[in-house]
């Protein structure tokens, strides 16, 4: 049964999902996998039979279970949003030319899991997102087998709707990020992983493991067996006033060719001098390496 096409601020569709920033006017048209194909491009797909693609619609994938997404092959696929509030979606190219899917905005992940991968379909694809990358409500994001992302700044379990885990596996597999990342806020847990000669990555800006105050957020990053990550300042601990609340933020650099580097003058601070209950460590492991920044 299709669900009701709603038309709604940007402003609204942001307070609604909990996060922030940008305002568009916008239409939120659901995917209702009504074509027996799995093809993005098919109105049939689409509630009122009509496909988002530009910056004054978004696209929201509500539906339950586990289903491909195939994205036309050297083509751009535009929104304002990308939502994902339910379902194990995977994002495939059609052919073996990078498909670009470009969000103008935010990518939400909010109760549901998406894959980027060449698995399901014949070519990776490009995430192109401008704001923000938002991963909560016990929500995953993989990148896999060559697919990668371009996006401003990205957070995973931030809010207070549950933890958020990002993934990037495989040769080809990369993330760039031109401000920031924060990794758990809010008492939960941000976890944000490298892995399987996953090279290339790259964070401009600071990189916070646990935000505020709250006790038990925790954040994790991981750069594992042979990936590599580039990053601007780390901060391996809470930026709390609060003097007691228990919180964990972890780096590991684990495995031959493991490699954590910080650009330029960039700083490493681990640890929360007004809090003393934070848990913070940086472990390099089994051969992995870290160069820090010149930064004091």
């Amino acid at each position: 049964m299709h669900t009701i096409r709603t038309i709604l601020s940007g402003l609204s569709v942001l307070t609604m999902l909990g996060t922030s920033t940008h305002v568009f006017s916008q239409t939120v048209i659901d995917w209702t996998a009504g074509d027996s194909s799995d093809y993005y491009g098919s109105v049939f797909n689409w509630d009122g039979l009509n496909v988002p693609n530009t910056t004054t619609e978004s696209a929201r994938f509500n539906l339950a279970g586990s289903y491909n997404v195939t994205i036309a092959s050297g083509l751009t696929t535009q929104v304002s949003d990308l939502i994902i509030q339910q379902g194990d979606i995977n994002f495939a190219s059609s052919g073996a030319i990078f498909a670009t899917y470009s969000a103008a905005d935010d990518l939400i992940l909010n109760g549901g899991d998406l894959t980027i991968s060449r698995t399901g379909g014949s070519g990776n694809v490009r995430l192109s997102v401008g704001d923000e990358i938002n991963v909560t409500g016990d929500s995953s994001l993989f990148v896999d087998n060559g697919s990668d992302i371009i996006t401003v700044n990205l957070f995973a379990g931030r809010s207070s709707a549950g933890d958020g885990y990002v993934e990037f596996d495989g040769a080809g597999s990369t993330l760039e990020v031109t401000g920031s990342v924060i990794l758990g806020s809010s008492g939960q847990t941000g976890t944000l992983v490298f892995q399987n000669a996953s090279t290339g990555n790259t964070i401009a800006g600071t990189t916070t493991l646990v935000s505020g105050s709250n006790v038990n957020s925790e954040g994790f990053l991981s750069v594992l067996s042979g990936a590599g990550l580039t990053a601007g300042n780390l901060r391996v601990g809470s930026l709390s006033t609060a003097a007691s609340a228990v919180q964990q933020a972890v780096i590991t650099v684990n495995g031959a060719g493991s490699v954590l580097s910080q650009s330029g003058a960039s700083t490493l601070t681990v640890g929360d001098a007004t809090n003393p209950d934070v848990i913070s460590k940086v472990l390099i492991q089994q051969s992995g390496t870290m160069a820090t920044g010149t930064g004091d």
